[in-house]
């Protein structure tokens, strides 16, 4: 691996992009001629967590989400829970915008 210890503004929006496609750090190291940690860190440094810190689990970011006890809200829901879907938001009348937490 390289010793570069900078990485370029098109180094970091290639990582953006081998990210969003579902590379791994490792992948995106060797790509780039990096070292995975350096990937690692600059991904860390850089990050904007959002309430779901769970991938693919979808958004929901109403402030009652946690003790909600609707269900089957919205139209075609597959969800047991409106907790658990982002598309009950749109439909609530209890909805209520959560902030999101940037780092």
């Amino acid at each position: 691996m390289a010793t570069n210890k900078h990485l370029t503004p098109d180094n970091r929006s290639d990582i953006s992009n081998m990210l969003d496609k579902g590379y791994s750090f490792k992948k995106i190291a060797i790509k780039l001629n990096k070292d995975p940690s350096t990937i690692s860190k600059e991904v860390k440094k850089r990050r904007i967590l959002e309430d779901s810190k769970v991938r693919f689990k979808p958004k929901n970011d109403c402030i009652s989400r946690s003790n909600c006890k609707v269900s089957r809200l919205c139209d075609g829901c597959i969800k047991s829970k409106c907790s658990m879907c982002s598309s009950c938001n749109k439909v609530c009348k209890d909805y209520g915008k959560k902030n999101v937490t940037n780092c």
